[in-house]
């Protein structure tokens, strides 16, 4: 400054604020990579999980660092935001509310990946850190899901009776007596699940509507081993 007889001017040092220095952090590739795959674990660990718990709020802690970081460093603007709650909102309609897997949860994903896409600066960095995420999420997946067919939170939901020749059961029971009977869901029917009626569970269908967990049903018609319930109104 002074070779261009500047040193008489004040000199002002700008610090980074506290934001900005968190804004740093998270858009850093390890961390926003790390925060990326807690994200997706957490939020796809909750989807198919009953209530409302931990993966979920982990997941969507991470994913609100991972995007307002990128906004705050001026990378991403809210439409991303927008773009990424549009897409989970889909698939939870996927998964709860429309049966199969069609154009909803395609639109969901697609939704999801573009809202991930749009928070970064350039498409190879983008397209590298959802691969990543996706290997790793992918390899969690197939972990968790063999420890978690073994878990009790598993048999709650799934009926592992099995009617074998040797135990006197045959290919068509009858549950003729179970017309007019009430029970509880223990699954949610989409429209099949499982029904406690008694201390006896059992594979029924719903009358055509969706039927949410610990629910009181009411057995209407019983054709062979097809059991359809209704739901029960106060």
């Amino acid at each position: 400054m002074a070779h261009y007889q500047l040193d008489q001017l004040p000199i002002i040092e700008i610090e980074r604020n506290w934001a900005e220095r968190l804004a740093g952090f998270v858009t850093d590739p390890m961390v926003s990579q790390l925060l990326l795959i807690v994200g997706f674990l957490g939020i796809l660990i909750e989807l198919f999980s009953p209530g409302f718990g931990l993966p979920g709020v982990i997941g969507v802690l991470a994913m609100g660092l991972f995007f307002g970081g990128r906004i705050l460093a001026g990378l991403a603007g809210f439409e991303v935001v927008v773009l990424f709650i549009l897409g989970i909102i889909m698939l939870i309609l996927e998964v709860f509310v429309v049966p199969g897997f069609g154009i909803v949860g395609i639109l969901g994903l697609l939704s999801v990946f573009a809202s991930i896409f749009l928070s970064f600066d350039n498409f190879a960095a983008a397209l590298t850190s959802i691969t990543i995420t996706l290997v790793v999420v992918i390899v969690m997946i197939v972990l968790l899901w063999r420890r978690f067919q073994r878990s009790s939170a598993f048999k709650r939901f799934v009926l592992l009776t099995r009617e074998e020749k040797d135990l006197g059961y045959h290919g068509v029971k009858d549950y003729s007596h179970l017309v007019g009977q009430t029970g509880v869901t223990v699954s949610t029917l989409r429209p099949a699940g499982i029904v406690r009626i008694g201390d006896q569970r059992y594979d029924v269908v719903s009358d055509g509507t969706f039927i949410p967990n610990n629910t009181k049903v009411k057995v209407v018609f019983v054709e062979g081993n097809r059991i359809v319930v209704t739901e029960l109104t106060d």
